[in-house]
């Protein structure tokens, strides 16, 4: 495939030569590989209607247990209904086709043949689904038709055997070329086996989703029906999509697989390395097929790939805003010169390399003007020799090894944002954002864990510089991974927190080195405690960025409005100066001299900036500045007013996420989000039941008090800042009142100028409001000790000897749960030590929480100092990194211990992914277990020895002690070892990892830890029975009983 791709033909020259010529067998002799040429889809769309038409039938299987549902659809029309016209480039990049109606929207024409398996049919009933109502409501297109013809069987071998011989009788009828779209869970060579018509027809498999399978106890024919004619009618626009990336990739339709981003981008790195002369290490399993050094087991030595985590415990009273990252690893792919120059070395991105598109056409196609992916190749310098020329391959433990595959890579990289950034080209895009997925794939035919542990390295160098910078613009950093930021602001408003957001965005993406990276705002939080990525509480305002978007559009079309308006006045003005030519000369004057420094002010400010500036002054122009002034005293007006009940509390809930609400000189009012508390606490997970809830109504306490104390404080500064705005303007005005000791009948300099009184005026009100923040802050404070000493400190000593009276004691008491650090046996004391631990983040109550301390610990019978009183996780960390959801390709790194959704009590419910909820492959991520043990084993056995003293790595086998007479200690203690293997062999457990289980406890049985389990040998009688008991009881449960 990399060398013919989709289309091949055959090389001018060669077919000449080849015509004619007989074997002597009498048959045409074969081709060679090198009589054959990669045609582009530019001169050959591949499956195009253009250039071939075929039909295609979609099938559709489910089951959960004994009950399941087989379709088969035969769709009337050919792939011309699916896709349009082709352009003048030749793309077909447009979808929509004729009429600009997509697949999913053209009307559907089909035959469809659906088998319910049940086999307790005839107990329960024939429930047949309401097929053609469940169409109707799931079509787009009122002249979609389908003809529905149920039947019921009772096992699924019934339903396979009918649906096999339905496709047989296709295939005899001659219908012409057809293609097969499969979904469901059984795939491959299984399918085939249960339904051999297929060996007669293409099949191409569309990835399927476990939740189908999952049936409710009543109404499942309901459910699974509509699950079918869903998925039927995406089908059409799944085709389309993938035959687009068939052409951009060069590949044939049925070997991209069920993961098209990773099989296009083994595509062109292959086309690109085998162009460079590079040896290709292309395997299917996870190793790199390197002729056999691979078996080496180099990797055992190589550092884990562990994300780094920046942690920054507080409270956060003020406003905090969560950034999201993308494209951190094609950022830092691109930026690795930069990095070597900053860092003044020379590596992995010295030599240049070959990316232009003789010889086999290595690149891929679809982005236009030719649809080769390297015409033109960004950072491709030609040269034969560029890359790692025929000596060129890849070990398995040496970064240099990997150093021209790498900047092989990175020409790639290059190519496909040159292609996005140019020419708009979705599926380059689609490659970026999957390009680190693809690295970290195990299922990649081009995986290197060299390769992948070198791109990590460079995202951990350019994830440091991005904080870095960040502090360097004065951003306080909470907490930052690979994938997000937090960053908390001293803006106690959302307007000035979006606006502070964007700052820092716009500041740090304008670095070179970081104009590749992507920092969206996702989201706001206020008083937001913060002890971990998993202990957290806040208060989250969503909709804030939203909120900016609506005043954007509305906005512009105020603008709009504003412009027709400001032409209308302009000619009324001009009709009316007609009548006075002195005034009309001296007026043209003054604006000129306006319209001078109007000019200057909109060259600064960007585009947005500048239409406000115009907005305003063609409102004071055209007598909107006294309609501005109404507007703005208004809102003072309306606070002057004595407000009932029922608008107080209305009032507050607009301002409750801390945006400023007030009104601006156009008159508009920004409406908030009702905020919302969030209580995320793993900590909380080892309390008792009753005692968790007590603790999240507590910390809810410590946040929503203050949170409320912050706005009220926030009202009396508007209310403080409008009193002191109107005074500075009355001060300012020549006609305003006179200050203490001014008479305004005095003429020549007796009088105080107006500027001089403003000018005064200013300054006191910026005295007044330095003076009024620090009043805010002493009050906040005094607020806050209030509330710890008073409010939750009586709660906490109400409380503790309930739990004591009710919760029990013993490790009996506590839940049940994979990584606890140690062994719980207190409830009352447990739940003391926790809330003590969050409440002490806010530095304000450090002592105030320190003597609630004292007293709750005084209940329990323990001494504040004492080891028994000190805090301590009650659970440890087991990070298992880059876990790709094989439905939507979500790559995320999943904690066994500490992340809540794989701690449910549902198993069904642990291992599914966050954004579509399909489950993980959980014999995948067993594997991925598996081999950690087997390398932590193994680094562990062959590890070196070390002077404790001099720190030398010893060189004698059998010597217990250094030269210098210091005693020889291994980098990883026994200890240490011990306790990571106990660790997952409670995860094996819990989970149910049975060969994890083996694994591991392989391991402590041979260093004594756990008993092996022996067989019973035949003893005394009362043995024998026991054991006659107990294989009795095996039988009855269905299983056969052993004898030892």
């Amino acid at each position: 495939m990399l060398h013919l791709g989709s289309v091949a033909r055959v090389v001018q020259g060669r077919a000449k030569a080849l015509k004619g010529v007989k074997s002597g067998s009498g048959q045409a002799p074969g081709f060679e590989l090198e009589d054959l040429e990669l045609v582009t889809a530019a001169a050959h769309p591949y499956l195009h209607p253009s250039v071939a038409t075929f039909k295609h039938i979609y099938l559709y299987h489910s089951s959960s247990g004994k009950r399941g549902m087989v379709g088969l659809f035969y769709v009337e029309g050919t792939n011309e209904d699916i896709e349009p016209e082709p352009t003048a480039e030749g793309g077909a990049e447009d979808v929509g086709g004729e009429g600009g109606l997509g697949p999913g929207e053209r009307p559907v024409i089909a035959k469809a043949v659906v088998w319910l398996v049940n086999p307790f049919s005839r107990r329960e009933g024939e429930q047949r689904p309401p097929f053609a109502r469940i169409f109707e409501k799931f079509t787009n297109n009122p002249d979609s038709s389908c003809t529905f013809k149920t039947s019921s069987v009772s096992s699924a071998d019934e339903a396979w055997a009918a649906a096999d011989s339905s496709l047989a009788s296709y295939s005899r009828q001659r219908n012409g070329p057809t293609l097969v779209l499969s979904q469901g869970l059984v795939q491959g060579q299984e399918l085939r086996r249960r339904l051999p018509a297929l060996s007669e027809l293409p099949v191409t498999h569309i990835p399927g989703n476990a939740e189908d399978e999952r049936y409710p106890a009543l109404g499942w024919q309901a459910f699974a029906a509509q699950r079918m004619v869903q998925r039927f009618f995406i089908a059409p626009r799944w085709l389309a999509d993938r035959l687009l990336c068939a052409r951009y990739a060069h590949l044939p339709l049925a070997n991209i697989g069920a993961d098209a981003p990773c099989a296009m981008a083994d595509a062109f790195f292959g086309r690109l390395l085998r162009h460079n002369r590079h040896v290709l290490w292309a395997s299917e399993t996870s190793r790199p097929d390197l002729g056999g050094t691979e078996g080496d087991d180099n990797d055992i030595w190589a550092e884990d790939l562990a994300s780094p985590t920046i942690l920054q415990p507080g409270a956060y009273r003020n406003i905090c805003i969560e950034l999201e990252i993308h494209g951190l690893a094609v950022g830092s792919v691109i930026a690795s010169s930069q990095l070597e120059a900053l860092e003044g070395s020379q590596g992995v991105t010295a030599l240049t390399v070959n990316n232009d598109n003789e010889g086999n056409g290595g690149g891929g196609g679809g982005g236009g003007g030719d649809n080769n992916i390297f015409s033109g190749g960004a950072g491709g310098g030609g040269g034969g020799g560029g890359g790692g020329g025929a000596g060129g391959g890849v070990g398995g433990g040496d970064d240099q090894a990997v150093a021209s595959a790498f900047r092989i890579l990175k020409v790639l990289v290059t190519t496909w944002l040159d292609e996005v950034t140019h020419m708009g080209n979705a599926h380059a895009d689609s490659l970026l954002v999957h390009f680190y997925r693809w690295i970290c794939a195990r299922q990649s035919l081009l995986h290197n864990a060299t390769l992948h542990r070198l791109v990590h390295r460079l995202m951990h160098k350019v994830f440091s510089r991005l904080i870095a910078e960040l502090r360097r613009l004065g951003a306080c950093v909470v907490f930052a991974s690979f994938q997000k930021v937090i960053i908390a602001t001293n803006k106690s408003d959302v307007k000035a927190a979006r606006d502070y957001a964007k700052f820092v965005v716009s500041t740090v993406t304008s670095r070179d080195l970081f104009n590749t990276l992507q920092l969206e705002p996702k989201m706001f939080w206020e008083q937001l405690l913060f002890l971990d990525d998993q202990d957290y509480g806040g208060i989250q305002v969503q909709g804030g960025f939203e909120d900016e978007e609506e005043e954007e559009k509305e906005g512009r079309k105020q603008d709009e409005g504003d412009d027709e308006a400001a032409t209308a006045n302009r000619k009324d003005a001009g009709d009316d100066e007609e009548g006075s030519e002195d005034d009309a000369e001296g007026l043209q004057d003054s604006e000129e001299e306006e319209e001078e420094e109007e000019e200057e002010e909109e060259e600064e400010g960007g585009e947005e900036e500048r239409r406000g500036r115009r907005l305003r002054r063609f409102k004071d122009r055209n007598g909107g500045g006294s309609g501005s002034r109404k507007e703005k005293a208004a809102p003072k007006a309306k606070r002057d007013n004595d407000l009932k009940p029922d608008e107080e509390d209305d009032e507050e809930d607009a301002q409750v996420s801390g945006g400023g609400g007030g009104s601006g000189a156009d008159g508009a009012v920004a409406e908030q989000k009702m905020p919302s508390i969030v209580s995320h606490w793993n900590l909380a997970e080892y309390l008792p039941a009753s005692v968790r809830q007590v603790f999240l109504i507590l910390v809810s306490t410590f946040l929503l008090k203050p949170h409320e104390k912050a706005r009220q404080l926030r009202l009396d500064h508007e209310r403080m800042v409008a009193s002191l705005s109107n005074q500075l303007t009355q001060s300012s005005q020549p006609n305003g009142p006179a200050s203490p000791g001014t008479d305004r009948g005095e003429s020549g300099g007796g009088g105080v100028p107006a500027s001089q009184g403003g000018m005064d005026a200013a300054l006191a009100v910026q005295a007044a409001l330095r003076k009024e923040e620090a009043n805010e802050s002493q009050s906040m404070a005094d607020f806050l000790k209030h509330l710890v000493t008073r409010t939750l400190t009586d709660k906490v000593l109400e409380t503790v000897p309930a739990i004591k009276k009710y919760s029990g004691s013993g490790p009996d008491a506590f839940p049940s749960k994979p990584g606890a650090a140690r062994e719980l046996t207190n409830p009352a004391l447990e739940f003391i030590k926790s809330l003590c631990h969050v409440l002490s983040l806010d530095p304000t109550v450090t002592d105030e929480v320190e003597t609630l301390r004292k007293q709750a610990l005084a209940e329990v019978g323990v001494r504040q100092f004492s080891a028994e009183g000190q805090y301590s996780d009650p659970c440890v960390s087991f990070v298992l990194p880059d876990v790709i959801c094989s439905f939507c390709n979500l790559c995320r790194d999943l904690d066994l211990c500490r992340d809540a959704r794989l701690m449910d009590e549902d198993e069904e419910e642990r291992w599914q992914c966050i954004q579509c909820n399909h489950p993980y492959e959980r014999s995948s991520i067993e594997l991925s277990l598996v081999e950690a043990v087997q390398r932590r084993s193994v680094r562990y056995q062959l590890q070196d020895m070390k002077c404790a003293k001099c720190g030398a790595v010893a060189t004698r086998s059998m010597s217990l002690t250094c030269p210098c007479s210091g005693p020889l200690v291994a980098e990883e203690s026994q200890q240490d070892f011990h306790k990571t293997m106990k660790l997952l062999r409670q995860l094996a457990i819990f989970h149910s990892f049975g060969w994890l289980l083996e694994t591991v406890e392989n391991i402590l049985v041979a260093d004594g830890l756990v008993e092996e389990d022996v067989p019973a040998q035949d003893g005394g009688e009362e043995e024998e029975e026991d054991d006659e008991d107990e294989g009795e009881a095996m039988d009855e449960d269905g299983h056969a009983a052993i004898d030892g």
